[in-house]
């Protein structure tokens, strides 16, 4: 109800109404609308009006609870602010600084740069047996009755028999 002598409002529910429009959702319709009445925007006062007023309805009756902060879908972007955009933040400026302090290192190109000159100090030395790995091979026994010299093949060439090594 809107009163143009005096400038005053009012949202008044009634029956259904009274659970559907909820203090927060009446709250949000008045914040929309009485900036357009300040404005003398009555028309459009009354346009968004019925329109908010349309949606909570329709919110009321496809989920059968009212349109409250806890379900209000406008503001389900805060939650992923919170959930990723501040953790995000955070990390962004921990590596930032991690980062600017490794501005010293300098890459070396060889292992002994990074031992130090008086050698490397072992606190504890202890040796592990961990496996033992055995290879057969197969190695027949030559015959070593034939007499050494070269001798030529029946393909031409010549060659050396026999010897072990």
């Amino acid at each position: 109800m809107i009163a143009l002598d005096s400038r005053d409002y009012v949202t008044i529910t009634y029956g259904g109404g009274v659970t559907a429009f909820t203090d927060y959702r009446i709250a949000q319709i008045e914040d929309k609308i009485v900036p357009m009445l300040s404005d003398g925007s009555y028309y459009k006062a009354s346009d968004t009006y019925i329109e908010m007023c349309a949606d909570t309805l329709d919110f009321y009756a496809d989920k059968g609870a009212p349109l409250d902060s806890g379900n209000d879908p406008a503001k389900g972007w805060i939650k992923w602010v919170f959930v990723f955009v501040i953790p995000l933040a955070v990390a962004s400026i921990v590596c930032g600084i991690f980062y600017a302090q490794m501005k010293t290192a300098n890459e070396q190109t060889h292992a002994n740069a990074y031992m130090p000159a008086e050698g490397l100090a072992l606190s504890v030395v202890e040796d592990t047996y961990t496996h033992t790995t055995e290879t057969e091979r197969y190695d027949p026994v030559k015959d070593n009755s034939s007499s050494s010299g070269s001798s030529t093949d029946s393909d031409g060439f010549g060659g050396s028999s026999g010897g072990k090594f």
